[in-house]
């Protein structure tokens, strides 16, 4: 019967897909976890029981009027400052904005509870993508595609916030294929005069005389001075019509004096019509080549040409669905009308849209090119401008090595995964992440030196069961060189995966987090992380505003000092998970004004809240855990697959842990001596050793957890198998 011992040093692969179970051929098999619930992954290998959260706020419940029932909620991180930084929910129709975790103001919002969130027809057409947002100093933009892009502002203190339509200047025009009758709307020929004075008023042009025009930073072929109009008015077409940026038909030029000698002032009307009708055009400019004098030309547009068609974002044909600031102009993306458009406005001037010039500082109008049409709903500003549509992933190549320009923009399709809509995309070590359309991979959007394009590797690859169609997508970044960064995605059933990244030490670790009751969204402000979740309390159902706190080991709670009671009106007739002096106390039932009486007093502070519900139905007793592979090996007999054994001893390297089982087995973490009861458990950092183990099975994995609300933290351990 031979004995295996098995090492596990860390758990940076998180919790292993079941389909994964028989590829103990990779490296990966070693760092992961069957299962690995209400626990979190530190980059150091080691992993701790999932910190507790702390109430804050409930969310009004819809009114009756509105249908009722709970509101759908977004978290939006606001930093005025490092020091002034703000939480914004937004939910049925209001903003409460929350500084140091308390409400400081409300304001009226637009946004019914169903527009935060995005949503698809049964046949996959998106309704609505949600909810964006971008913030530029002290206001942040929202976007929706049903409403003007709204601005809220903070209006020089803390209490007083200001939102409002965010007024755009020269929105750019498109021809949706109406017929259109409004003057606003049909075509405008443009139209300009070139006047060449009286002789002897300005300065004499003379026969032989050179000249050139300009337009939109083209310059024409010389043109010679004549003093006969109508061969004036002919070599001047001639130009035009010759220059690169026009076409050899569209243009005319007529005069309006006599023909012969001019002995006045000459006016030349120049139409842009044909293939250069009805659009603006720049000025024309002139450049005198050679004069025998220094004559000067007058031109003046008379009337400015217009595109036919609409403005591209209206009440009819939509707005746009995500924006951000890049390069000094916001970019905007993606209207129902024209899903795969994008905009820019002027740079240093986010408001005016003016794209009619096609000048370096004039505003963008471009579509992708593609074989379908992707609708864009989120944008990202990193080493590239980066746009992210339900069909691909595209960028703009020149925006980390120069300014974009109407001359320069152009949308490049990289990759052909497809974003969920509704869901934000964020910079992780270099790379991109965002969430796969479907909602069942993560992916990292980065850039490859070697092919000079970007590739989108799934990085969710060892633990897709845990993506389970994410609705909502947050980002807390290392606060410190020893830190990870955590990425929370609010799955649609109710849990939480999060993932724990530091990719240059190769740690991808994903595991999944169960409440009592249902995540409904995650926001993060700096390095402080809040959830709202829907929770049923006395019967009812309520959404919770709730902070992520390492200090508590409950859901949903609250914290006091000395006394004999502690009120959680927030829960009332409800069993309260608390303890006092750090010491777990039997469950109670709280009052119907949500006091909790203790049992006895606390002597300098209780905690009290919702106990984790349990992760695993295979085990009811755990509100966390850790279940190890199975051993495989090749034995001098054969494969170990298919061979019952049983874990003999196990030895686990622990840190600051105060309650935990192996197996089922409680682990002991208080000493005989005297006043032993009912008093705090002293954290233990260490080795525990345990021996004498019984049981045998085909599986030989060990479940570490505990059923009691006390920190844990599993840094490694070593197990010996008898096969």
């Amino acid at each position: 019967m031979p004995r295996v011992h098995q090492l596990k040093t860390n758990f940076v692969a998180g919790e292993f897909d079941p389909l994964l179970l028989s590829r103990s051929d990779i490296r990966h098999y070693y760092n992961a976890g069957e299962r690995v619930r209400n626990a979190i992954v530190i980059p150091q290998g080691g992993v701790s029981i999932r910190p507790g959260s702390k109430f804050l706020w409930e969310v009004p419940a819809i009114p009756s009027g509105d249908g009722g029932g709970q509101s759908n909620v977004r978290l939006i991180e606001f930093k005025f400052n490092t020091e002034q930084t703000y939480l914004i929910a937004l939910h049925h129709k209001t903003i409460t904005i929350f500084r140091n975790d308390a409400v400081v103001a409300t304001l009226v919002s637009p946004y019914s509870s169903d527009d935060l969130v995005a949503s698809e027809t049964a046949g996959g057409d998106l309704i609505t993508s949600g909810i964006y947002w971008t913030q530029s100093k002290d206001t942040v933009l929202l976007f929706h595609e049903n409403f003007p892009i709204k601005e809220l502002k903070r209006d020089g203190s803390h209490t007083a916030w200001l939102i409002g339509d965010y007024a755009l200047k020269n929105v750019p025009r498109y021809d949706f294929g109406e017929t259109y009758t409004d003057p606003d709307e049909i075509g405008v020929n443009e139209v300009q005069e070139i006047e060449f004075p009286a002789p002897g008023s300005q300065g004499d042009w003379t026969a032989g005389d050179t000249f050139a025009l300009l337009l939109e930073d083209e310059q024409s072929e010389n043109i010679q001075f004549n003093t006969d109009a109508d061969t004036m008015a002919a070599n001047i077409q001639a130009a035009l019509r010759e220059m690169p940026n026009s076409s050899d038909t569209g243009i005319t030029v007529t005069h309006g004096g006599a023909s012969g000698a001019a002995t006045t002032a000459v006016t030349f009307t120049v139409t842009f019509t044909g293939d250069d009708g009805e659009r603006p055009w720049g000025s024309i400019y002139y450049t005198t080549i050679s004069a025998e004098q220094v004559p000067t030309i007058d031109i003046i547009v008379t009337t400015k040409g217009q595109y036919p068609g609409e403005v591209v974002f209206s009440a009819e044909r939509g707005y746009p669905r995500c924006g951000t600031f890049f390069q000094g102009r916001l970019w905007v993306a993606g209207t129902p009308s024209l899903p795969h458009w994008v905009w820019a406005s002027r740079p240093g001037a986010p408001d005016d849209f003016n794209s009619d010039l096609f000048k370096d500082d004039y505003g963008i109008a471009v579509p992708a090119d593609a074989d379908d049409v992707p609708a864009f709903t989120a944008i990202y500003a990193g080493r590239h401008l980066q746009f992210f549509s339900r069909s691909g992933e595209f960028y703009v190549p020149v925006s980390d090595r120069s300014a974009i320009t109407p001359g320069n923009v152009a949308l490049r399709r990289t990759t052909s995964r497809g974003c969920k809509p509704g869901l934000r995309v964020f910079e992780v070590d270099g790379a991109t992440h965002f969430v796969q359309r479907r909602g069942g991979a993560l992916r990292e959007m980065i850039f490859a030196e070697a092919e000079q394009a970007y590739q989108a590797n799934n990085i969710s690859l060892l633990s897709p069961h845990l993506m389970r169609d994410p609705v909502d997508f947050a980002l807390r970044r290392s606060t410190s060189t020893t830190d990870a960064d955590y990425e929370f995605m609010v799955n649609s059933d109710g849990t939480m995966t999060v993932f724990c990244t530091l990719r240059t030490q190769e740690v991808n670790a994903m595991t999944l987090w169960k409440t009592a009751g249902d995540y409904m969204a995650v926001g993060v402000v700096l390095e402080e992380v809040y959830f709202a979740v829907k929770r049923e309390v006395d019967g009812a159902d309520h959404t919770f505003i709730e902070k992520m706190d390492e200090d508590l080991t409950v859901d949903c709670g609250l914290t006091g000092g000395a006394g004999s009671s502690g009120t959680v009106a927030h829960l009332p007739e409800t069993e309260i998970e608390h303890l006092l002096d750090g010491i777990i106390q039997q469950a109670v039932t709280s009052s119907d004004a949500g006091v909790v009486t203790f049992s006895r007093d606390a002597a300098t502070d209780w905690q009290a809240g919702l106990r984790f519900a349990v992760p695993d139905d295979d085990y009811p007793n755990l509100i966390w855990l850790v279940k190890t592979l199975p051993i495989e090996v090749e034995l001098p007999d054969g494969a170990s697959l298919g061979r019952k054994r049983r874990v003999v001893n196990v030895s686990m390297r622990l840190h600051n842990t105060s309650a935990l089982t192996m197996n089922g087995k409680v682990i002991p973490f208080q000493q005989f001596g005297e006043n032993l009861l009912d008093q705090k458990v002293t954290p233990f950092t260490g080795v525990k050793h345990i021996r004498g183990l019984l049981g045998w099975n085909y599986d030989g994995s060990v479940v570490l957890g505990s059923d009691k609300s006390l920190k844990g933290t599993i840094l490694g351990l070593s197990y010996a198998v008898s096969i």
